[in-house]
């Protein structure tokens, strides 16, 4: 602040420098919540108990990557390529009409970005916000400063600084970088942990087993099923919501030989002490709305309404006022069990009661299922036969 007071540049071009530079900031910052959400640790690729910048919600929407790169990365470009168009340039008709056509696509992105948060997003992200509130002063300026003819201009500036088209491009090669080893690292990881090798030992043991699901819980699958799994999340994780979108395209003799069950486990700290941040009492209340719609055995119906607009939604229990206590006690206690196992991340899955790293819960269901059942076959070959002698 004490640079942009010093600055004897005139005020709109003192503005201009100070939004793309903070616009550009946000934007490196979300591109590696990104990064970490995405490649770095698979894990983070996950809700997790944090609350961190909120806005991996909004770094897993599917339109937060434009082609090979994040939004991130080709808005931070762009504001690069603003940094130098100020202004003091606009005495050059050409760079008031680059200056006009980027922002123009900000504001386009911002809009859209409007659209996403309404519709889709349960939580703000701090970051995007401040990044398009910059597009928005952007905007002012040039709309205040239509090329001005002498009146807030100083010369043109030179021609002579380098360092901002390299800014540019070395963002765009970092960019694309980034991209490449997350294909590639996914790709790996998917293969690698969808194997009955790597499982079996995961399986070996018969302690830590946690069986929280009730019977009414169950989501898809036999009643009495030979295997059962366990997935623990809440419906306003998109991550959990994918996930459970793929049970219905399972095929049938997975489904067939698996009991399916979904635990509802709100990372919301008004009713997880476990979680950390905002209150955020609508997750609390799409917990128990959860609950109430597996007990009467709509579960799926449930899961179509939220899933079609889950920001909607999750504002529209907020507003709900409460009768009494807004969850029920099965809710809070159903938690304290899930905090026993404890839950790292979610959606968490458990195998006949075991544990699974949070990892697993990347890997397709299509592919994991049939490993799991492979480590259960060769267990069963493993055992020692059975003496029927032993039953006389």
């Amino acid at each position: 602040m004490a640079l942009l007071l010093a600055d004897r540049r005139p005020w709109p071009d003192r503005l201009w420098l100070a939004a793309t530079g903070l616009a550009m900031g946000c934007m490196l910052v979300f591109w590696a919540e990104h990064l970490l959400a995405r490649t770095l640790l698979p894990g983070l690729d996950l809700c997790t108990l944090g609350a961190g910048w909120s806005c991996r919600e909004a770094a897993s929407h599917p339109w937060a990557r434009i082609g090979p790169l994040p939004a991130a990365a080709w808005a931070a470009i762009i504001h690069a390529s603003l940094f130098s168009l100020g202004p003091r340039s606009w005495a050059d008709r050409n760079s008031h009409r680059w200056a006009g056509l980027l922002v123009g696509l900000l504001v386009v992105a911002s809009l859209a970005f409007l659209v996403v948060m309404l519709r889709d997003l349960s939580s703000r992200c701090p970051l995007c916000l401040t990044a398009h509130g910059c597009h928005l002063v952007l905007l002012a300026i040039l709309l205040a400063n239509p090329r001005p003819r002498g009146l807030l201009l100083s010369r043109p500036e030179a021609a002579g600084r380098p360092w901002r088209p390299a800014l540019a491009l070395l963002v765009l090669a970092l960019g694309l970088a980034a991209w490449s080893s997350d294909v590639a690292g996914q790709r790996q990881l998917t293969a690698a942990l969808a194997s009955p090798r790597l499982l079996a030992p995961i399986l070996q043991g018969e302690i830590d087993r946690h069986y929280l699901a009730a019977p009414w819980q169950r989501i898809a699958g036999p009643a009495q099923g030979q295997q059962e799994l366990t997935i623990v999340g809440s419906l306003a994780c998109r991550h959990c919501r994918q996930l459970l979108a793929q049970v219905p395209a399972l095929p049938l003799p997975l489904r067939d030989r698996i009991a399916i069950f979904f635990v509802p486990f709100p990372l919301a700290p008004a009713c997880n002490p476990a979680a950390t941040g905002d209150p955020q009492p609508e997750r609390c209340l799409l917990a128990e709305k959860t609950r109430a719609a597996q007990e009467e055995g709509r579960f799926w119906p449930w899961l179509a309404e939220v899933d079609e607009a889950p920001g909607r939604i999750l504002r529209r229990l907020a507003a709900q006022p409460p009768a009494g206590r807004p969850w029920s006690p099965a809710l809070t206690a159903q938690i304290a069990a899930a905090n026993e196992v404890p839950v790292p991340a979610i959606p968490l899955l458990l195998w006949n009661g075991q544990k699974l790293p949070p990892a697993l819960a990347t890997v397709p269901l299509a592919d994991l299922l049939p490993a799991l059942l492979a480590v259960e076959e060769d267990k069963l070959k493993d055992a020692p036969p059975v003496d029927p002698c032993d039953q006389c």
